[in-house]
Parts: C-alpha cells; structure tokens; sequence
C-alpha cells in the first residue's frame, strides 16, 4: 500500500490517492473543511488491485498532476503499471504502460 498526494482538482487543497496492493485503489479529494470524498468510481479506471507506489507529477506539461502506479508486474499475471492522466477535474482515464 501506498499514498501519493497532491491538488489534483486544482482548489488548493491536498487530495490523496491510495494504492492498494489487495483492493482497489482510491482517490479522494479535499472539501476544504475537513473531509475528503471519496471519487474513485469516476475517477480511476481498470484498477489491477496491485498497487505498490504511487507517485504524482505533471507528466503531461498541461499544469496539473497526473498520478503513475507501480503494480505488482509478474508476467504470469499479465499486469502493467498505470498512468493516470488527469483532465483538470479530476475525472481520470488510464494509459497503462509496461
């Protein structure tokens, strides 16, 4: 398991994402007061349940975060990483990468 966080809805507030390595993973965004809601079904795609790292960073140069996953990759479970490209509302879709 493993938590990234960074403004990914660009309001200001730190959002985290979890990776989790024997569920799905979560993003939860930041309301400001004290709460966090959680917009993993909207936001993350096909989720491998193998999540190991997560990182952030503005892969895409289009000024907001983007979030990359490391899974577990063993070739006998055809898995891959993940790059989650963030549109800006942090509504996601993947692009997996190997």
């Amino acid at each position: 398991m493993a938590l990234a966080h960074g403004d990914f809805n660009g309001d200001g507030w730190q959002d985290v994402y979890i990776a989790n390595d024997y569920g799905p993973d979560r993003l939860f965004l930041n309301d400001g007061h004290g709460k966090f809601r959680d917009v993993s079904a909207q936001s993350i795609g096909v989720d491998t349940k193998k999540g190991m790292n997560a990182d952030v960073a503005d892969f895409d140069n289009d000024g907001d975060l983007d979030i990359f996953v490391t899974n577990v990759t063993e070739d006998f479970l055809h898995e891959c990483n993940m790059l989650w490209q963030n549109d800006a509302t942090a509504s996601s879709r993947t692009s997996p990468t190997r």
